[in-house]
């Protein structure tokens, strides 16, 4: 009783101290038109911020290992209908013996909306951007092992673990596919300031102001930085030639969700929603995993009515192999026989 009256004055205080945005309000994935991260009530987030007084500083290191410069990251939430320096008290380091400040729930939003991962992962599930891993408690292997059907490599998807989710920080690789869905950051500096938000839309298209529309589907993050530059230098004359003054460069601020299927010998057959940069084991551990009847060396990944690839899960758990673990696409389908 004393700690559910604790958390209700918390969550009351929170709100009162929450203030009002003066931004027009872009609904945002994993964000609640309530303003508190998704799936938490107010008492929920109290309780979380009580129990859980380095927050901030976890803000500050994802901001930190996002790759985002202070400019951007601003940028970013004023597209998103944010305060642009709402998370300025996060960015740069530290001051010795002085902590972080104590984040509210709309830092908490805000942090989710920049694509940098949730703070707080529930215990039945972990997020990944948008998409959710399904972990559960119980031990396949100890249910093997007592009815006497122990098969080898059919409890490892059952594990609490990582191992099977996509790079969340970092640079993205150069033959990334970019597809709708992701966000990219054009940045041009030295003899100007510049940046761009460009969201490829459903057809595949960036706009860029005094630019126009740029075609980036299924280009690689490396043929399109190639192709951004192109046509910025018809616009920016200083961005090429022997001396240039102007520098460019693209990331990818936001990675997309892809839709996929997973079917056959599973514990959990259907359509899961999973970051663009997760693979088939990605799926497989979405799924909950194999069943024991599962054909572990024939597992094939659809597209467009083709096997495109084939994992066999006993190169990768004896010898490290994902020859056959190739990044998915939307509308793949992941096939699990007998």
């Amino acid at each position: 009783m004393k700690l559910r009256t604790l958390a209700a004055l918390g969550a009351l205080t929170l709100c009162a101290v929450v203030p009002t945005r003066s931004y027009a309000q872009v609904p945002t994935q994993g964000q609640l038109p309530g303003g508190l991260p998704s799936g938490m009530t107010p008492d929920q987030l109290a309780q979380l911020l009580q129990q859980n007084p380095q927050l901030g500083n976890v803000i500050r290191q994802k901001l930190q290992q996002s790759g985002l410069t202070p400019e951007q990251i601003r940028a970013q939430l004023a597209a998103a209908g944010y305060p642009p320096n709402l998370l300025d008290a996060y960015l740069g380091g530290a001051q010795p013996g002085q902590p972080s400040p104590l984040p509210n729930a709309q830092t908490l939003t805000a942090v989710q909306a920049l694509g940098l991962g949730t703070l707080t992962p529930a215990p039945e599930s972990l997020r990944i951007d948008t998409g959710f891993i399904r972990v559960r408690a119980e031990s396949l292997h100890a249910d093997s092992l007592a009815s006497g059907n122990y098969v080898f490599g059919v409890d490892v998807f059952r594990r609490t673990t990582t191992q099977f989710l996509p790079q969340l920080t970092g640079p993205v690789d150069p033959m990334y596919r970019l597809g709708p869905g992701d966000v990219l950051v054009a940045v041009l500096s030295g003899a100007i300031d510049q940046s761009y938000l460009l969201d490829i839309t459903r057809e595949g298209f960036v706009i860029i102001p005094q630019v126009g529309q740029i075609y980036l589907n299924n280009l690689t993050l490396e043929t399109a930085r190639s192709v951004l530059f192109d046509r910025l230098g018809r616009v920016y004359s200083k961005l090429r030639g022997p001396s240039p003054t102007i520098k460019f460069d693209v990331t990818v601020s936001r990675v997309r969700i892809n839709q996929v299927y997973v079917i056959g010998e599973v514990k959990q057959p259907g359509a899961y929603q999973i970051s663009a940069l997760g693979s088939a084991l990605t799926a497989l551990y979405a799924a909950g995993g194999i069943t024991a009847r599962a054909n572990l060396r024939q597992i094939e990944i659809r597209r467009l009515n083709n096997v495109v690839a084939t994992l066999d899960l006993y190169d990768y758990l004896l010898r490290g192999d994902k020859r056959g673990d190739v990044r998915l696409e939307t509308g793949d389908v992941i096939y699990v026989p007998l």
